[in-house]
């Protein structure tokens, strides 16, 4: 048996084609398979977030300024609040105990308000017709000048 070196180099030339082709597929079939696991990682990652989801609460500013300590602080806060579900939702303060605002079928809101205190401010988020907070935060006071124990006298005998 001869064979010629023009046919040993062409059956070569067409295996390594062959390999070539077999390869790209292997390596597409390869990303499709990877793709799909990482979508399956992430729904699944998604799923769990969703459920870890707790109804949150924030505030701006976070802290209300006076000039002097027990002097009352005027502030106009932005409420805003987020939970994972659908519901009958209402904002409460610790300066009253009826409802700033309520929500109805709604998963978040805001709200923009002054208020007017000596001391620090806490809201509340509750479920409509529930006593249980399901998410609060905390206005804190602050002073530009401290009152001082004793008022100084302006004089001394010695």
């Amino acid at each position: 048996m001869n064979f010629s070196p023009q046919l040993i180099a062409s059956k070569k030339h067409k295996l390594a084609k062959q390999k070539v082709k077999l390869s790209s597929m292997f390596n597409l079939i390869c990303a499709k398979v990877l793709g799909m696991i990482i979508f399956t990682v992430l729904s699944f990652q998604i799923q769990a977030n969703s459920l870890d989801v707790k109804p949150t609460l924030t505030i701006v500013p976070e802290q209300c300024v006076a000039l002097l300590q027990g002097q009352a602080c005027y502030v106009t806060v932005d409420i805003n609040w987020q939970t994972p579900e659908q519901g009958n939702y209402c904002l409460y303060s610790s300066l009253s105990n009826r409802p700033i605002q309520c929500w109805q079928d709604k998963k978040n809101g805001e709200l923009s308000q002054e208020f007017v205190s000596k001391n620090n401010i806490k809201f509340f988020l509750r479920l409509k017709n529930s006593k249980e907070n399901i998410a609060n935060i905390e206005i804190n006071m602050a002073w530009v000048h401290k009152r001082k124990g004793r008022p100084r006298t302006s004089w001394r005998m010695f």
